[in-house]
C-alpha cells in the first residue's frame, strides 16, 4: 500500500507535465476583485498540490472543482462559491487516520521496465514518449494509437486518476515499441493492445494480467488535433469550453452516440469488423473494395406449399440509385416451378426474395408495421461542422419517409434536461420545450414516434473508477429529474397531452447508450427505475425502455452493464430492450445471433416475460468514409453491398425477434458533417465529400428499404423465424396470410 501511495504521488509532475495548471483551478469572481475568492482559489490549489503529493485519491474535489468552473461560466456564481468550498472541504478531509491511496481502480502492472516503468521518473517517461512517437512518425508508423492514449492519459491525470493516467501512458509507449508488447492496429477509436508472451520478448505480460481489457478502460470525452499542429504531441482540449490552438472540437450532438460529456465520440468496432487504416490512400477512388458477393453460390432446397414461385431480387438491377427510373420495373423477378414441392434456387451471397403464393392457416396479418428510421427527416439546411442549427430553423421534411412506407420515427432531437431546463429553471420549476414541440409536432400522422430522454451532463458523478457516471448529485435532484420525466410524457402522451401532435408519443426511452459512457451500471439503474416509474405515472400505458446496447459483439459489455441491471429490477418497467446493430457489411451475423440469444435468456431469467426487443439503430455505409483519425479511409463498399446488407439485416434481425428495426443514420446523409463513418450510412446522398454523387439523389438502398417493406407488408411478424440451410445459407421466414416469402442468401 505504501508503495502503491508513493507511485501515485510521483504521477503529480504528470500532471504538470501534461496539462495546464493542477486540474484547472477555478478563477470565477466576474469582476476579478474578490480576495476571499482569490484566496479559496489559492486554497484549493495549495491542498491539491499537497494532497496528490501524498496519495490521495483527490477525484472527487477535482470533479467538484470542475463543476465550480463549469458554473461560473455559465454566471452561476453562487454554485461556483459552493462547489468550490466542497471541494476544498474534501481536501482537508484527506488527513490523519484517513491517508489511502488512490481507491477503487485497477492493480496497474507496466509492460516497460527502467525508467519507463510506473514509479519511474515521470518527466523522464514523458520526454522519452514524446521522444520515441516523433522517431516513429518520421518513419512513416501509424502512431494514432499512441497519440489517442496519450489523450487518454491526461484525461485521465485532469480527472485526479494518476494511475490510469500512468497506465495510458504506458500503453502509448508499448504502441510505439513492438518490443515492449505494441501490435500496431488500431480498430476506430477503440483502441486495443496485445501483449507480447514472456518467450517473445522477456517482459511478463503487460497491464492488469497479461491483457489490457478495454472494458476496464474510462472511455474518453476528448478533442483531438493533429500531429502537425501538436508537434508531435497529442494536445488535449476538454470540451466545451476555451479552445486550444490546433484543437479540433467535436460538437454536441442531439441523439446518435454522444456520451453523457456532450461530446460526440465514435462508436468501437470489434478488430475482426473494422479495417486497417489505409494511410495516404486517396479519398477520391475506392480502397479495399468489399465483394458484391456474386461470385459466392449456395444450392438452396425450400419446401413450398405452391407449384411455383417468384424470385425477385432484393436490390435494383442498377449500379447506383440514380440508375434507377422506374422503381416498378427497377428489380428483377421470374418464376421457378417446384419440384415435387421443393423449389431448388442456386442463392448467392446478395439477398433474394422466394414467394410462393397460397393461403397460410392461423396467420393474421400485422397492422403493426416494424420498419422505421433514425431519424425519418430530411432538411432543408444541412449543417457543416461544428455547427448547431435549431431544429425549427433546419427544416424538418418527412416527404421521403412517407414515399418509402416506414411507420418509425426516432428523431435525433432528444429531450435534453439541461437544455429544456437550465439550473435556474429546474430551480423555479418552468421548462422551455419550443423545440422539441417543433420536432414533435412536425412528424404526420402516419409516422409514429420512438423518443428519448436524457442530457444529463453537469448534474451526474460517476463511480466506480468512472469519470462519467449516472449519479444524480443530489436527492434534491433526483426529485427534480423525476418531475422533468413526468412532465415530458405528460406533455407528448395520451391521454392527457398538452400538445397537440398527430400521434401522441407511447414510447419512451432514458438516455442513449448510456453502456458506451461509462460502466456505472448500478448508477444508471437507480436513474432508470427513477424514470421509468415517472414514465409510468404520467402514461400507464406508454412503453419504456433502457437506452440502446451499443456493443451487441462484444458480450462482455452486456454481462457487466445490462445483466446486472435487468437482474436487479426484477422484472419491473423495461418493456422494450434496444439493442444496436452498426457495423460493415460483413461479419455481424453471428454476433448478433449471440447478442440475441443472451438477451433473450437474461430477459427470461430476471422476470421480463413480456419484454419486447428492438433494434433502433442498424446500418453500413457506401463508399470509404474516413477514418476518425488519421488519413486512411474505410474500405469501400458499394451502394450494392450497402443495399444488399440492409435487406439482410432487417431479415435477419425481425428473424432473430426484434419487434421494430430501425435503420440509422439516417434517411439523408450527415451525422458528424466530417465525411466519417455515420454520415455515409444515410438513404440519401447529401452532396458531400467522396464518393457521393449529388445532393437527394436516393441510393439503391433507399430502393431495397422500399421494395422490403412492399413484399413484407402485411405479413404476421409473430411468425417470422430464421435458419441456415444444410449450405450454410440464410433462410428467413415471414408468413402472410395469403403468402409466404422466404429471404435467402449464401453465407
Amino acid at each position: 500500500m505504501v508503495g502503491k501511495r508513493k507511485n501515485v504521488g510521483l504521477m503529480v509532475m504528470f500532471v504538470f507535465i501534461l496539462l495546464v495548471g493542477s486540474a484547472g483551478c477555478s478563477s470565477f469572481d466576474k469582476d476579478g476583485n474578490s480576495k476571499k475568492q482569490q484566496a479559496d482559489v489559492a486554497t484549493y490549489e495549495k491542498l491539491f498540490k499537497e494532497k496528490t503529493a501524498q496519495g490521495y485519491d483527490v477525484s472527487k474535489p477535482v470533479r467538484l472543482n470542475q463543476m465550480a468552473m463549469k458554473a461560473a461560466s455559465h454566471g452561476d456564481y453562487d454554485n461556483a462559491k459552493k462547489y468550490l468550498g466542497e471541494a476544498i472541504e474534501e481536501l482537508n478531509a484527506l488527513s490523519g487516520s484517513n491517508r489511502r491511496p488512490a481507491e477503487g481502480r485497477p492493480s496497474v502492472k507496466s509492460g516497460t521496465q527502467g525508467p519507463l516503468a510506473i514509479g519511474g521518473n515521470p518527466k523522464e517517461k514523458v520526454r522519452h514518449f514524446k521522444q520515441l512517437l516523433e522517431e516513429k512518425r518520421q518513419l512513416g508508423v501509424d502512431v494514432s494509437r499512441a497519440e489517442a492514449y496519450n489523450d487518454q492519459a491526461k484525461r485521465a491525470a485532469r480527472e485526479g486518476n494518476f494511475e490510469h493516467a500512468d497506465r495510458y501512458l504506458t500503453l502509448a509507449m508499448n504502441s510505439l515499441d513492438p518490443q515492449l508488447g505494441g501490435v500496431m492496429y488500431a480498430d476506430n477509436n477503440y483502441f486495443l493492445i496485445s501483449p507480447p508472451t514472456e518467450n517473445q520478448t522477456g517482459v511478463q505480460g503487460n497491464i492488469a494480467g497479461g491483457r489490457d481489457d478495454p472494458s476496464t478502460l474510462p472511455k474518453s470525452s476528448m478533442t483531438f488535433s493533429s500531429p502537425a499542429q501538436s508537434r508531435g504531441s497529442a494536445v488535449f482540449q476538454n470540451a466545451p469550453g476555451g479552445t486550444t490552438s490546433g484543437s479540433q472540437i467535436i460538437p454536441q450532438t442531439q441523439g446518435g452516440n454522444a456520451p453523457s460529456s456532450g461530446v460526440v465520440i465514435p462508436k468501437a468496432v470489434p478488430q475482426e469488423m473494422a479495417p486497417t487504416p489505409q494511410q495516404g490512400s486517396s479519398l477520391s477512388r475506392p480502397q479495399s473494395k468489399i465483394s458484391d458477393g456474386a461470385n459466392t453460390t449456395s444450392m438452396v432446397s425450400i419446401p413450398v406449399n405452391a407449384p411455383e414461385v417468384m424470385i425477385v431480387s432484393a436490390v435494383p438491377e442498377a449500379e447506383a440509385g440514380k440508375d434507377v427510373k422506374d422503381f416498378g420495373s427497377a428489380f428483377a423477378i421470374r418464376s421457378v416451378s417446384a419440384d415435387n414441392g421443393v423449389v431448388h434456387v442456386k442463392a448467392t451471397s446478395a439477398p433474394i426474395y422466394i414467394v410462393a403464393i397460397g393461403e397460410n392457416s392461423g396467420a393474421t396479418s400485422s397492422a403493426d408495421i416494424p420498419f422505421g428510421i433514425h431519424a425519418a427527416n430530411t432538411t432543408k439546411i444541412l449543417p457543416s461542422r461544428g455547427q448547431h442549427i435549431a431544429p425549427s430553423r433546419e427544416g424538418h421534411k418527412f416527404d421521403d419517409a412517407l414515399d418509402l412506407g416506414v411507420e418509425w420515427n426516432r428523431p435525433a432531437f432528444y429531450i435534453l434536461w439541461g437544455k429544456v431546463q437550465t439550473q435556474s429553471m429546474v430551480d423555479n420549476g418552468t421548462y422551455d420545450f419550443k423545440e422539441n414541440d417543433y420536432v414533435y409536432q412536425s412528424v404526420p400522422s402516419p409516422l409514429r414516434i420512438f423518443a428519448n430522454i436524457g442530457g444529463l451532463r453537469g448534474r451526474v458523478h460517476g463511480e466506480m473508477g468512472n469519470v462519467h457516471g449516472f449519479r444524480l448529485t443530489n436527492a434534491s435532484l433526483e426529485s427534480k429529474f423525476g418531475d422533468f420525466v413526468r412532465t415530458s410524457v405528460k406533455r407528448y402522451s395520451e391521454p392527457n397531452s398538452q400538445v397537440h401532435l398527430n400521434r401522441p408519443i407511447q414510447d419512451w426511452q432514458i438516455l442513449n447508450e448510456p453502456d458506451f459512457q461509462s460502466n456505472d451500471w448500478e448508477g444508471y439503474t437507480r436513474l432508470y427505475d427513477i424514470a421509468a416509474k415517472a414514465v409510468k405515472e404520467a402514461c400507464p400505458t406508454c412503453k419504456v425502455a433502457p437506452g440502446g446496447l451499443s456493443r451487441f459483439q462484444e458480450p462482455t459489455v452486456f454481462d457487466n452493464f445490462y445483466k446486472p441491471m435487468l437482474e436487479q429490477l426484477r422484472g419491473r418497467n423495461v418493456d422494450i430492450f434496444d439493442i444496436h446493430v452498426l457495423s460493415k457489411a460483413e461479419g455481424w451475423q453471428e454476433a448478433a445471433r449471440d447478442c440475441f440469444g443472451k438477451v433473450k435468456q437474461t430477459l427470461q431469467t430476471s422476470g421480463f416475460t413480456n419484454t419486447e426487443i428492438w433494434v433502433t439503430e442498424t446500418g453500413t455505409y457506401s463508399g470509404a468514409p474516413k477514418q476518425f483519425r488519421g488519413n486512411g479511409t474505410w474500405p469501400y463498399q458499394s451502394e450494392k453491398v450497402q443495399a444488399g446488407d440492409l435487406v439482410k439485416r432487417f431479415s435477419l434481425l425481425l428473424g432473430l425477434g426484434a419487434k421494430k428495426v430501425f435503420w440509422a443514420f439516417g434517411m439523408r446523409e450527415g451525422f458528424e458533417n466530417d465525411g466519417t463513418w455515420f454520415d455515409n450510412f444515410g438513404l440519401i446522398y447529401d452532396g458531400r465529400f467522396d464518393h457521393d454523387l449529388g445532393r437527394d439523389l436516393k441510393k439503391l438502398s433507399f430502393y431495397s428499404y422500399k421494395k422490403l417493406i412492399e413484399i413484407l407488408g402485411g405479413c404476421d411478424f409473430s411468425k417470422t423465424t430464421e435458419r441456415k440451410d444444410a449450405s450454410g445459407a440464410t433462410v428467413v421466414t415471414f408468413v402472410h396470410p395469403e403468402k409466404t416469402v422466404y429471404v435467402v442468401w449464401a453465407k
